[in-house]
């Protein structure tokens, strides 16, 4: 297996919990709203099934553009984040760790999200895994809208150790899937983890 290949499959296994969790999850509140529904009044049970129909249809698409399926495809920032996040939240709790991604709500720029999933996928998973056995700690992406820069620092949670981040090592190996995949976005080495900023010429306006 190539090396693009093993991060490809790393990058898959990572997020495979939480989209079975997800999925699980959409199901039964589907279920639920279907047998709770009045056929005099369908329209909230409606909505609120059309809402999980959409949310289950980012996931999807997170999935397929880490499976390299499909050419590009505009979509927002933001959304697609807190998609990843929401997928990468079960590997994290597993792994005794917290995943905080309540700083992208202001990433509304429109990426591609062919190139744009593996990399953030790729980045978050390479933060995560740096992090030493039994050291609790809290992943948070981060988004600057001046700079265009999404950012992923991973902190020791309160009452532990501090811990040397070795940035440099995951900056290198998400460099190199990078140069795989050929994702137009510069990696910068940050004290607590890493950051990637965006060319304004892949970004738009919703």
């Amino acid at each position: 297996m190539t090396p693009a290949a093993a991060a490809a499959a790393a990058d898959l296994a990572f997020l495979a919990p939480g989209l079975v969790h997800h999925f699980g999850n959409l199901l039964f509140a589907l279920q639920g709203h279907v047998l709770q529904a009045d056929p005099r009044d369908a329209a909230a049970p409606l909505a609120a099934i059309a809402g999980n129909v959409d949310r289950g249809a980012v996931a999807l698409r997170v999935w397929r553009h880490l499976l390299g399926d499909g050419g590009p495809e505009p979509a927002p920032a933001g959304r697609t984040l807190r998609e990843v996040a929401e997928l990468a939240r079960v590997g994290a709790r597993e792994a005794g760790h917290r995943l905080d991604a309540d700083g992208c709500e202001t990433a509304e720029f429109v990426v591609d999200l062919a190139a744009f999933v593996p990399a953030v996928v790729t980045a978050l998973r390479e933060c995560l895994a740096a992090v030493p056995s039994g050291v609790p700690c809290c992943a948070a992406l981060t988004w600057s809208v001046g700079g265009a820069q999404l950012a992923i620092d991973v902190r020791a949670e309160p009452g532990n150790l501090p811990f040397p981040f070795p940035g440099d090592a995951v900056l290198v190996a998400w460099e190199r899937r990078g140069i795989a995949r050929n994702w137009p976005y510069h990696g910068l080495r940050r004290p607590n983890g890493m950051a990637f900023s965006l060319p304004a010429a892949n970004l738009s306006r919703p």
